[in-house]
């Protein structure tokens, strides 16, 4: 008997984590690259090729469709922040601004933006870049702060999966 030949879907070929690991300080009115990553190297060891990052731009290893999701927690110690932007661009385009507010209660108060975006990447020379922005002096959290005591986790995290060819 002739049997027909199986096809089969690949499953996820590539996956990436990346997170803050130093505590960023941005001055008001200033919109300021996102510099300080790290592989998420303690829980997860990654799927396939990693992106490469260079003073927070990153590349993609391969061609092809991806979701790259983020989030970022801020914190201020004075004054309100009446907004705060954690944008991500992609070949120079912005692509996400989620936005939050802080209204400063005490010490260090807390906001947090997360966002997700479907990329067709079509040449692995195009940079993916983070920033963030607001109207008055603020912190991206890293976890290299103090309430999180220098732990492995993800305060601000970057997410990358590869879904398929382009």
């Amino acid at each position: 008997a002739v049997t027909a030949a199986k096809t089969t879907v690949p499953g996820i070929t590539m996956a990436d984590q990346w997170r803050t690991y130093n505590t960023q300080s941005i001055g008001s009115n200033t919109t300021a690259t996102i510099t300080s990553w790290e592989r998420n190297d303690n829980t997860f060891a990654g799927i396939g090729s990693a992106m490469n990052e260079s003073s927070g731009i990153f590349t993609f290893p391969t061609t092809g469709i991806y979701l790259v999701s983020y989030n970022f927690s801020f914190w201020n110690e004075s004054g309100n922040c009446r907004y705060i932007a954690g944008r991500m661009t992609y070949n120079n385009v912005l692509m996400s601004s989620p936005f939050c507010h802080i209204n400063h209660i005490s010490t260090e108060t807390f906001g947090n933006v997360s966002s997700s975006v479907m990329l067709d990447v079509t040449n692995t020379s195009h940079e993916l870049k983070f920033t963030a922005v607001s109207n008055s002096a603020f912190n991206v959290v890293g976890n290299n702060w103090a309430g999180v005591g220098n732990a492995n986790v993800n305060t601000g995290d970057l997410t990358v999966t590869r879904l398929g060819d382009t």
